[in-house]
């Protein structure tokens, strides 16, 4: 990335700062975060007189289990870093045609890093307190050690998860903003806003393959169960809002743009029409021109999706989703042959 891609003042979230946006660095952000809730739970088990921890298939005390919590959280906590830096690469691939150039650039820079740490951080309590909440509503066991270890791991888990949902929320608006207000627009030609709708499907994946890995937690074993649904409802909301919301603005742009010029070339061929007609010859070729012009541009997508944008979102989409229904399928198999 640029010089300007790089450099993250301190409104920009720690995870930002520290990992730079380099994937290396958000790896070894996720892992150490990881080991430190594994550390975390094995010391509630311990102090709570739950030292004989087994090592099971699954199970909240399972070492199995537990290891794929701890890494569950280290890849939810590099989501933000993530954003941020498919985000920055975004803006880097519109700077070219940013209608002032580099200085919309470096102003979209600052306002992308710009994540008003406060509301970062209320983000984060809300996930928390919303997890842990439902955790203790729909479990009904005891307070032993492994219950607790598993709260802990909701209430990180949710502090982490609304963080990312509000980072990427920020990018989208950013991306959005400038592309209803900076970037050009040509109407007959939108591979220029190919970044914005790849950072879409770039966001998209990362949460599918976040709701692929909770449905290992999650799922019920009937794949109709009213809780596998709730789970694949927020996949669908958050992978339709990443794809359509940083193309909202140039949207708005391309049906003002097309309405604009639908109305001018209507007027322009009432105009050669009238001619003809006054010189009681035939229609010029300058009308037939204007009249195939127009169905060009009458054909002008107001969104800048095409059909291999629908495939890859498809495509994405399936992995968490099937991934939730193979989980069921295979937890009511393996009750079956168990049972």
């Amino acid at each position: 990335m640029s010089e300007a891609s790089t450099a993250h003042p301190s409104g920009a979230p720690w995870s930002v700062r520290f990992g730079r946006g380099e994937p290396a660095r958000l790896a070894v952000i996720g892992v150490a975060f990881g080991a430190g809730y594994f550390l975390l739970w094995l010391a509630i088990v311990v102090a709570m007189g739950g030292a004989s921890v087994q090592i099971t298939f699954w199970g909240e005390d399972s070492w199995l289990e537990t290891t794929v919590r701890s890494l569950v959280l280290g890849y939810t906590i590099t989501l933000v870093g993530v954003g941020y830096r498919t985000g920055a690469r975004c803006l880097d691939e519109l700077r070219p045609n940013l209608v002032g150039g580099e200085e919309d650039h470096r102003a979209a820079m600052g306002a992308l890093v710009d994540a008003r740490p406060a509301a970062l951080r209320a983000a984060g309590a809300l996930g928390a307190i919303i997890l842990v909440t439902l955790g203790s509503v729909t479990d009904v066991g005891g307070w032993g050690p492994y219950r607790l270890g598993g709260f802990a791991w909701l209430g990180l888990l949710g502090w982490l998860l609304f963080r990312a949902i509000f980072a990427h929320l920020h990018v989208a608006r950013v991306l959005s903003r400038l592309g209803g207000q900076r970037i050009r627009i040509e109407l007959l030609d939108l591979r220029p806003l190919a970044p914005l709708v790849g950072w879409g499907l770039q966001i998209v994946l990362v949460w599918a393959v976040w709701f692929a890995a909770m449905a290992l937690f999650f799922v019920a074993p009937e794949p109709t169960h009213p809780l596998n649904w709730l789970g694949l409802s927020p996949l669908l909301v958050i992978s339709i809002g990443a794809l359509v919301l940083p193309v909202r603005g140039v949207h708005r742009r391309i049906r003002a743009a097309k309405r604009a010029e639908l109305e001018r070339l209507r007027t322009a061929i009432m105009a050669e029409r009238e001619l003809g007609l006054a010189s009681d010859g035939e229609p010029g070729p300058r009308l037939a021109n204007l009249v195939a012009y127009h169905g060009l541009v009458e054909s002008v997508q107001e969104w800048p999706f095409d059909v291999a944008t629908w495939l890859r979102f498809g495509l994405y989409v399936a992995i968490g989703a099937g991934s939730w229904v193979g989980a069921a399928l295979v937890e009511r198999l393996l009750e079956r042959a168990l049972g």
